[in-house]
């Protein structure tokens, strides 16, 4: 399973406007852009009885286009790394961007 941290880079690979939890106001308005965040914590307890965390996190990609090459290049490096996201999609019609959207899950130890 891939850990956040590993999750970051392929984000900062893609050289665009990224957002852990809510965009900045200035930054609402660039495209392409990511927004992610956590939904749901699923605790697994460790042999010495500490815990690690599977997060599901909510990745929304916003563009001007469909299909755009960077949320191409996402998906491409995901899948290299053996994740499989399931996109959805939908066009913003009264601001004119697409809003392209999956989960994905990420280890890491919350209670650090």
């Amino acid at each position: 399973m891939m850990t956040k941290e590993d999750f970051e880079e392929i984000l900062d690979s893609l050289k665009i406007t990224v957002a852990e939890g809510i965009n900045k106001d200035e930054k609402t308005w660039l495209f392409p852009r990511i927004v992610y965040w956590e939904i749901f914590w699923d605790f697994l307890q460790a042999s010495s009885k500490s815990y690690n965390c599977v997060v599901t996190y909510q990745i929304s990609f916003f563009s001007k286009e469909p299909r755009n090459e960077k949320l191409l290049e996402l998906i491409k490096k995901l899948l290299d790394h053996g994740i499989v996201a399931n996109v959805n999609h939908e066009y913003i019609q009264d601001e004119k961007y697409f809003h392209s959207y999956f989960s994905i899950d990420l280890l890491e130890n919350v209670l650090v």
